[in-house]
């Protein structure tokens, strides 16, 4: 009897020679995360400058190959400008950027980490909220029961997904 595939879920860097090395182990992948190219809202790991428009066309063309893997938007930062929250102009433009990378090449969700961001991209009322699993990042610190217990009961409030998976903490 064969043992199962342990299937991986990495990080994705905009890089052509990467992409070719994911696509051929596609076998091997669970999903793929990345940050947004452009806007307010990052991965904590990385600063983003704004206005990238090119940047995600950039994005989509070389994700093209790995349409069948899931992917993920990482807006896993904790700090980021009050502002944000109150912009439904940045935060609609956020959505119509995850909207075009979902119809060129699917996204199945956000990893993030900041509930008030979750709430303030839920009342933009966006159409592709509904679509999206709102996924805990390690940021979020989900370290105990409670803890994630208290991420889904908020989530619930919100019309995006629930995770298929989570990896606590």
């Amino acid at each position: 009897m064969n043992a199962p595939i342990m299937k991986l879920s990495v990080p994705f860097i905009p890089d052509a020679g990467y992409a070719r090395f994911l696509t051929r182990h596609s076998s091997r992948l669970s999903s793929i995360y990345f940050p947004l190219p452009s806007g307010p809202v990052t991965d904590a790991r990385v600063r983003i400058s704004d206005g990238l428009a090119s940047e995600t066309r950039d994005l989509s063309a070389t994700l093209s190959p790995l349409k069948s893997i899931d992917k993920y938007i990482l807006m896993n930062t904790r700090f980021m400008s009050p502002h944000v929250y109150a912009d439904k102009t940045i935060l609609s433009g956020i959505l119509n950027e995850i909207a075009h990378l979902d119809n060129t090449i699917g996204i199945k969700g956000i990893v993030l980490s900041d509930m008030y961001l979750l709430r303030a991209l839920d009342q933009t009322n966006h159409e592709i909220v509904p679509r999206l699993e709102a996924v805990p990042g390690i940021n979020a610190m989900q370290d105990s029961p409670g803890k994630l217990f208290s991420f889904f009961d908020l989530l619930a409030l919100s019309r995006f997904k629930k995770p298929v998976r989570i990896v606590p903490d």
